[in-house]
């Protein structure tokens, strides 16, 4: 049986989730395809109060939010 070839789209993956004891940090990053919508939480990159860098970096072509936070 042959696949059909599909392109990346976004919401192909849920969400980066930085929990409120957790560290993440992208430099020179590109985050994309990202956010599924109806999931957890529908952000490409979800902080929650950890410690959170992103240094010259884009998000995009995700299905949502590029970004959130717990205060949202």
């Amino acid at each position: 049986m042959t696949e059909t070839p599909r392109f990346p789209a976004g919401g192909d993956w849920l969400t980066i989730h930085v929990a409120p004891t957790g560290r993440a940090h992208f430099d020179h990053a590109l985050i994309r395809y990202g956010a599924v919508v109806g999931g957890y939480a529908a952000n490409v990159v979800r902080n929650e109060g950890g410690t959170l860098r992103l240094a010259d970096s884009r998000i995009e072509s995700g299905r949502a939010w590029g970004f959130g936070d717990k205060r949202e």
